[in-house]
């Protein structure tokens, strides 16, 4: 599992340890709560995990949906398009078609709920429209870092 300290912060360490308690396997659940870990490579990293909290059908997708700016604990509003330009800017995912391919397994897990590491948390009826925006917006990798153009 790949893990950075912003990443942290939105996840109890729990997750880590019953990660490794319970790997390979997909799931690990104690009293209260169901962790699914989902692979999902190149997005952000090669060895990029998501965890879905079945109990809550809450997702915790670490980069994936992530949005700038000061925004409410629950985002009601469409932030898509700066979620877009703000990847491109960054520079976060090399390329559009693993995300998109994760999306469409998100989809059909239908999280009521999704908290990304960067921005507020997304409601059941907001979320749809950050896919949208993956869908119609280009947001891979276009040859910038944190805004600066890399030399050729």
């Amino acid at each position: 599992m790949h893990a950075e300290v912003d990443e942290l912060d939105g996840l109890p360490t729990l997750i880590i340890e019953l990660h490794d308690a319970v790997y390979p396997r997909p799931t690990g659940c104690a009293p209260s709560r169901c962790l699914r870990f989902l692979e999902t490579p190149h997005v952000h990293h090669w060895d990029s995990l998501m965890v879905l909290e079945e109990t809550t059908n809450s997702l915790f997708p670490a980069d994936l949906f992530a949005h700038p700016g000061d925004q409410p604990a629950m985002v009601q509003e469409n932030l898509s398009k700066q979620m877009c330009q703000w990847y491109r800017e960054i520079g976060i995912f090399a390329a559009a078609e693993p995300v998109l391919r994760v999306v469409e397994r998100l989809e059909k897990l239908n999280p009521r709920l999704i908290h990304p590491m960067h921005g507020g948390s997304l409601p059941q009826e907001v979320w749809p429209t950050c896919v949208h925006g993956l869908r119609s917006e280009p947001f891979a990798f276009e040859g910038k870092l944190f805004g600066r153009i890399l030399p050729t």
